[in-house]
């Protein structure tokens, strides 16, 4: 059997598996799919909502936002249905959000993704409320640019959530974006994030690196901020494992509970075994600070 009819059958199993998966776990568990709902003025601010029947029968139910990666320029919600689906079975209010990406001169700013995922959390809030679901909390989930901006909206933004925050999780999410961790890339996503080009006067004035400093998680951890979890590899050499020492060590001096996942093997894209640890401690998450 030649390469590329292997490489064709297992793409066609791969989308019989998604197609399978878009619409028979709904019927097994009893949960709603409501695809591409608008939640804020940008047309890429949408969302698939998941509405578990299990969730409007408790007096208080959480609900997970899920934030793609993407390097903040791409990538795209349906990437994490499968953690969307499992999470839903298990009873919980799941959001897959699209956001903003960035584009060049377009006034891009990483602010303006963090308004979106308010708009997110008070849409979400309205719709279960529609379907007889009460929301206590929210949790902020994300991969790579995903999990950056979950722990930067956990950590920055606690106080004026629609619903309170009570953990977050970051899968392979940039931690501290300061230039001993990223040298020149570094400058590049300061420059992206935050709409302010760095140039050799800033970088000399120290403007760049405290730029650069307020986008890092890290820099807005404090003795309040909500429990973490963190999953990174010690092979990956997009968002390198520095960022897990900073991260843990920022959590650590804060007083703050946190589980740490190391990777040994994998690069960025997070898979082998201990990805499954890492599902599983999501899940044991979820049931800790959502109280189910």
């Amino acid at each position: 059997m030649s390469g590329s009819l292997i490489s064709k059958i297992i793409a066609g199993v791969v989308a019989l598996y998604y197609l399978i998966l878009g619409w028979l776990p709904p019927l097994i568990y009893d949960y709603d799919v409501l695809k591409n709902v608008s939640y804020a003025e940008s047309e890429s601010a949408v969302m698939d909502l998941y509405l578990p029947a299990e969730a409007a029968e408790r007096e208080e139910a959480g609900c997970v936002i899920v934030i793609h990666g993407g390097s903040y320029s791409g990538g795209d919600k349906k990437e994490d249905r499968i953690r969307c689906h499992r999470l839903a079975r298990k009873g919980y209010v799941v959001a897959a959000i699209n956001y903003t990406l960035y584009k060049e001169n377009s006034g891009y700013s990483i602010d303006l993704v963090l308004d979106e995922i308010s708009a997110a959390i008070s849409t979400v809030s309205d719709i279960a409320a529609e379907h007889g679901i009460n929301l206590g909390g929210v949790a902020t989930v994300g991969y790579s640019a995903g999990g950056h901006i979950a722990m930067l909206y956990a950590y920055t933004r606690a106080d004026v959530s629609p619903l309170p925050i009570r953990f977050t999780a970051s899968l392979a999410g940039p931690a501290e974006l300061s230039y001993d961790i990223w040298g020149e890339t570094s400058y590049r996503l300061t420059t992206m994030l935050t709409g302010t080009a760095v140039t050799p006067d800033t970088i000399e004035s120290g403007e760049a690196d405290a730029l650069a400093a307020q986008l890092s998680p890290t820099t807005h951890i404090h003795a309040g901020s909500v429990p973490t979890l963190m999953g990174y590899s010690e092979a990956d050499e997009t968002v390198t494992i520095e960022n897990a020492d900073a991260l843990a060590a920022a959590l650590t001096e804060a007083g703050v509970e946190y589980t740490d996942i190391r990777f040994t093997r994998s690069d960025h894209d997070m898979m082998g075994f201990r990805r499954l640890k890492y599902n599983r401690t999501l899940k044991k998450f979820c049931r800790e600070y959502f109280g189910y």
